[in-house]
């Protein structure tokens, strides 16, 4: 069973994240990031890693200025919305997103989803 969306960006750099998430208000929400491979693109090569690291609870509102006001190139992201008043953790699997008050999960194949009010 397949649950929530795909996407296939191209194989370029760009502001992909930025403009997939764009019909969700990515700035209501704190972010987990964690293992993922992105870069930002520095006179058009590959510069610096997008997110240095894993990321426990980055404000929306960065995130938003990250992936909308930068060039990059994604070869894998793991983002994971959760309300600003919640306890942001990483989940691994869709039991876990379930019992979870994460709200989307982006990049992960073991979990994507988005929850449905």
């Amino acid at each position: 069973m397949k649950r929530g969306i795909s996407f296939v960006i191209p194989n370029e750099y760009g502001s992909f994240l930025g403009e997939i998430l764009e019909p969700f208000d990515i700035t209501a929400f704190n972010w987990y990031i964690g293992g993922e491979e992105s870069y930002y693109v520095d006179d058009g090569t590959l510069g610096e890693p997008l997110f240095p690291g894993e990321i426990n609870g980055m404000d929306g509102v960065l995130l938003k200025g990250i992936l909308e006001n930068n060039k990059y190139y994604v070869i894998f992201a793991n983002l994971k919305a959760y309300p600003k008043e919640k306890n942001v953790i990483d989940i691994q699997k869709y039991e876990g997103l379930l019992n979870s008050d994460c709200q989307l999960v982006s990049g992960d194949t073991n979990i994507g989803a988005l929850r449905s009010p």
